[in-house]
């Protein structure tokens, strides 16, 4: 900032002192002139520390809002971290229950399974059906009476032979099925009035009796009938040496197609 200082416009004398009063008074006016010019200039830079401090303190504000913006940001952050991880230890507890629960109806199942299949091998009906109402015989008949002896030879199996599987020919059972219903075909109440003795034959001096069923436990037997199921010999075990046979003979038994079914009557008729 430059200050002009003019001095004021005078009347110039006509003598030559006036003349030379002015230009001294010239000269003066330049270093006084200097002199304010260097006078303005400090006080400016007197000026500009003061306004320093102001823009420091505005720094330090603007960098003060800054970090506490910062840190409360950081702040969010951790939160939502720990939200996250909370649901998540939530959701894997859940997942860890539905497995559980899964696993316990699973072993419930098998439980179940498997008792239905116990009973199903090893129990008798509660109630047994009817196998027949009249002495002719039917093939629902046929098919019970079957169903029966399977059942009986499945229990025996497991009591009685020492093996792990019994192979029968796949007509055996109705074959006998259908003999035993001709031999009911004269008796009083059929063949609900019979009770059935199964007798095994490993060896030609050798039977023992694997099981006994009556085939209507609410009617009086008025018969017996003897069934007796041989071993098969001519099966593959017979082309073994003799150490191999027993051998085989403890895990497989062949049962023959051939089979002995003998009656006896628990009364006399008149007409005997």
């Amino acid at each position: 900032m430059y200050i002009n200082f003019r001095t004021p416009l005078m009347p110039i004398p006509a003598n030559n002192s006036n003349k030379n009063s002015n230009q001294s008074q010239r000269h003066q006016s330049q270093p006084q002139q200097r002199e304010q010019q260097q006078q303005a200039a400090s006080q400016q830079q007197q000026q500009l520390p003061s306004s320093q401090p102001l823009r420091s303190h505005h720094h330090n504000n603007s960098s003060s809002h800054h970090h506490h913006h910062h840190h409360h940001h950081h702040q969010q952050l951790l939160q939502r971290e720990r939200e996250a991880k909370q649901q998540q230890r939530e959701l894997e507890q859940q997942q860890q229950q539905q497995q559980q629960l899964l696993q316990q109806q699973q072993r419930q199942q098998q439980l179940q399974q498997q008792q239905q299949q116990y009973y199903s091998e090893n129990q008798y009906p509660l109630e047994p059906a009817t196998i027949a109402l009249t002495a002719s015989p039917h093939e629902d008949a046929l098919q019970k009476l079957t169903q029966r002896l399977e059942s009986e030879l499945r229990i025996a199996k497991r009591q009685h032979l020492a093996c792990t599987e019994v192979l029968l020919p796949a007509d055996l059972l109705p074959r006998i099925s259908a003999e035993m219903f001709e031999q009911s075909e004269k008796e009083p109440c059929g063949i609900r009035g019979c009770t059935i003795y199964i007798e095994f034959e490993d060896e030609p001096d050798n039977t023992r009796r694997i099981a006994t069923m009556k085939t209507d436990p609410n009617t009086v037997s008025t018969f017996e009938l003897y069934l007796t199921l041989k071993q098969d010999r001519r099966g593959w075990t017979s082309i073994l040496p003799q150490f191999l046979k027993n051998l085989a003979r403890g895990s497989t038994i062949m049962i023959s197609p051939e089979f002995r079914l003998t009656k006896n009557k628990l009364y006399h008729a008149y007409a005997d």
